[in-house]
């Protein structure tokens, strides 16, 4: 079966749109597992028996690691909200993030959101060099930071 160029045309044009959102809640998601998996290895001798057979979804290590009593349930839900926000852009590669996806991935940093919303301000918008962030990029941004934040201190604290 071939494939027309209308619809190479449109398969690419995917790929050409701005996905501002979508490559910084990706790369978040990323680092944020790879901290999972770091935290796994420095807690289990036998780390290997899991991590290397494949399976073990994103989920799966979070849960593990929430389990370990590594976790405040507010940061496991926080994590699990982006998680969330993430297969949202698995499913609908389209998907622009709402605000209440982003409330729900603050939920564990209240005082620091109502600053950022309050400072960004929800008609704000904020032009950043590339010219495409707005207000509702901003907030999901420095939520997101607060959370990677935590992150990284228990990363150094476990490797």
């Amino acid at each position: 079966m071939e494939i027309t160029a209308k619809e190479l045309d449109e398969m690419l044009n995917i790929f050409k749109k701005d996905a501002g959102e979508l490559i910084f809640v990706l790369r978040a998601h990323l680092f944020i597992e790879e901290i999972l998996e770091s935290i796994i290895k420095s807690k289990l001798p036998k780390y290997k028996a899991i991590l290397e057979k494949p399976g073990l979804q994103f989920f799966d290590k979070l849960r593990l690691v929430r389990a370990m009593d590594v976790l405040p349930k507010g940061i496991f839900a926080s994590i699990n909200a982006l998680n969330e926000l993430r297969n949202k852009f698995a499913h609908n590669i389209d998907y622009k993030a709402a605000v209440e996806d982003i409330d729900k991935i603050a939920e564990s940093f209240l005082k620091a959101y109502a600053k950022i919303k309050k400072t960004v301000g929800s008609k704000t918008k904020i032009i950043h060099p590339d010219g495409k962030t707005t207000h509702k990029n901003m907030i999901l941004e420095l939520t997101v930071d607060n959370l990677l934040g935590y992150m990284f201190r228990l990363k150094k604290d476990y490797v």
